[in-house]
């Protein structure tokens, strides 16, 4: 009868350490296949974010062109805004129109058939007059909008105040505006938002350019829950992007399940496999059992953190190659001494603090994963800075018989 007990127990704290060793790689891969995901979502986003801004630099270049014009021909008539608009538009998408507004009234205007209703409009009597005003006090141009026009659509306004020679030596006067409307959706196409959009919800903030303080303007459901962010680098002011996986999708959580799946299976497979050989005949029972303890170990020892499970008595019975390499003994003159004589050269506070949390684990059962870095002096007197976690090792009755102790090098 007490041959029987000490295989199972042995089968059972082998599968144990399976089971850990299992968990252990199943979650370092899958954090890794999510930091790959995350560097790559954050690659296109950020190469989305220059593309935009270029586009945006590009627009905000013709109403330097306009703003030229009207300093060099300040007799100039509906012609020849006609002629200079045409010559400037290029291929560029999405302008919606070119304008001036001498003294903030819009008179001279581009597609004429979309943009008839804006004549006449008093850029100071709008809802962002106060915008209006602070960029001729400030003689710099403003980014307003996305914004609904008043002859109908939505658009971004890029507006430039005109400063004209008053002569006699006097400072310029302000001459109105200079200004291009442009269609955010053809904006947001040209910078590649369809392939990326594929994938991933984008939002973006920050309206008047007004960065991440600014308001939502594309995207909302994007800034539940974000993933990644950047910043559209505007020639004044910025918009704030976000993007999350499309529909919570990620490939982290669709191998979650596989892998999941996989150690379970292989748990079953060598746990049914020792039970097998231990109700065959003693003889098959130590080859078997010899075949599965060197498979285990090599499992173990593939682990890149130091693996030491102790008994609830203190004394260990098991360290994987890591954990030989971090404390400087092998596991053969390891097996029995005590926790205490295991880290005996690393001082009494890294050994009080790991027997501390341990008899935590014992008391309560759950895990304890520590922040602050231990101290390791191996016997040769390697240092080695280490984040310990310590999790309880339980028997077929889901009593707890023991300790894990994972010893992972500190970053």
């Amino acid at each position: 009868m007490k041959l029987n007990r000490h295989p199972f127990l042995v089968a059972f704290i082998l599968a144990c350490l399976v089971f850990f060793a299992a968990t252990l790689a199943q979650n370092s891969f899958r954090e890794h296949l999510h930091q790959q995901e995350i560097s790559l979502a954050q690659k296109r986003l950020d190469q989305f974010a220059i593309a935009l801004a270029q586009g945006v630099r590009q627009r905000t270049a013709l109403t330097h062109t306009l703003a030229a014009f009207v300093k060099n021909n300040s007799d100039f008539n509906e012609h020849d805004f006609n002629v200079i608009s045409s010559s400037i538009v290029y291929e560029l998408k999405g302008i919606r129109s070119l304008q001036l507004a001498p003294n903030g009234v819009v008179q001279y205007l581009t597609n004429m058939d979309l943009n008839k209703r804006a004549l006449g409009f008093n850029l100071f009597e709008s809802r962002s007059r106060d915008l209006i005003q602070s960029a001729v006090d400030q003689k710099s141009f403003i980014i307003e909008g996305p914004m609904d026009l008043v002859q109908g659509g939505w658009a971004i306004a890029i507006r430039k105040p005109v400063f004209v020679d008053s002569g006699d030596g006097k400072p310029d006067s302000f001459w109105g505006f200079a200004t291009v409307l442009v269609e955010l959706r053809a904006l947001l196409s040209e910078a590649g938002l369809e392939p990326i959009e594929a994938d991933y919800d984008i939002g973006i903030r920050g309206k008047n350019a007004e960065g991440a303080s600014g308001s939502i303007f594309f995207g909302a459901s994007a800034f539940s829950e974000p993933l990644i962010y950047s910043t559209v680098k505007l020639p004044v002011g910025s918009w704030f992007l976000t993007a999350k996986f499309k529909d919570g999708y990620s490939m982290a959580g669709e191998v979650q399940s596989y892998y999941l799946g996989t150690a379970n299976a292989l748990l079953a497979l060598i746990c049914g496999f020792v039970c097998y050989v231990l109700l065959s005949r003693p003889q098959r029972m130590r080859v078997a059992l010899q075949g599965a303890t060197e498979r285990i170990n090599s499992t173990l020892n593939a682990v890149t953190d130091g693996l030491v499970a102790v008994e609830a008595d203190g004394t260990v019975y098991y360290l994987n190659s890591v954990a030989e390499r971090m404390t400087g003994w092998f596991q053969a003159d390891a097996q029995g001494i005590s926790v205490e004589q295991l880290f005996g050269l690393s001082g009494s506070q890294t050994v009080e603090q790991l027997e501390k949390y341990r008899g935590q684990v014992l008391a309560s059962g759950f895990t304890v994963n520590l922040v602050q870095t231990s101290t390791i002096i191996s016997q040769r007197g390697t240092v080695i800075e280490v984040v310990p976690s310590i999790s309880a090792i339980r028997n077929s009755n889901d009593q707890i018989i023991g300790t894990l102790l994972i010893l992972r090098k500190a970053l």
